[in-house]
């Protein structure tokens, strides 16, 4: 499932302030410079990070599991808002930090029907996930974690194309491992949400 996280968490080519200015050579090798980045952009400094993710989720920043997490990774997350700042350990951060607020969300399960009421999270993959659902699934995740945090528009028909493609992808390699089950269903939204909450919408502004 790792190997396919990258496909929402790098999302950042599908978002136009990202790509504007950018030679075809840059766009068709899949490569966004950091300093053409950091002329359309900035990320989010670790303060924005957390209380955005807090916000989303509708998760405590200063809830025990939340805050023990932060306190680790808080050193590793951006001081400043430059996109020049945006290298691995920080990318490495912001995931950690959001996958205890996805933990939190979607497996504990605090808060999820609220946000997400139409996704029945207790029901095996085969029928919360099935394919005429994904689509559907996709845009709920897309509505609550991108679009009231992005701030450029969206186009939500590739986000919402991307993610299910992912979700079917995440379903195939669970299910090469394990029978269907209801734990496979909040496993694979937990891993959206994580690489959602990580990805550029979320991170940067």
């Amino acid at each position: 499932m790792m190997r396919c996280l990258l496909k929402i968490t790098l999302c950042c080519l599908f978002i136009p302030a990202c790509t504007d200015g950018l030679t075809n050579d840059d766009q068709s090798t899949g490569t966004v410079p950091v300093g053409k980045v950091a002329r359309k952009v900035g990320v989010r400094n670790f303060q924005e990070i957390n209380l955005t993710m807090s916000a989303l989720t509708g998760i405590d920043h200063q809830e025990e599991s939340i805050k023990k997490v932060y306190d680790s990774v808080s050193s590793m997350l951006p001081l400043d808002n430059s996109a020049q700042g945006f290298h691995a350990p920080v990318q490495v951060a912001i995931f950690r930090l959001a996958s205890v607020y996805c933990h939190q969300l979607i497996i504990v399960g605090r808060g999820r029907d609220k946000l997400f009421p139409d996704i029945n999270f207790d029901a095996a993959a085969k029928v919360a996930l099935a394919p005429d659902k994904r689509n559907d699934v996709a845009s709920a995740f897309v509505t609550v974690l991108w679009e009231r945090s992005a701030s450029v528009p969206l186009p939500a028909s590739e986000s919402i194309a991307s993610i299910s493609q992912y979700i079917s992808e995440a379903i195939d390699e669970l299910n090469s491992a394990e029978a269907d089950s209801k734990k496979q269903t909040k496993e694979v939204l937990f891993s959206v949400c994580n690489a959602m909450l990580a990805s550029a919408p979320v991170t940067f502004h």
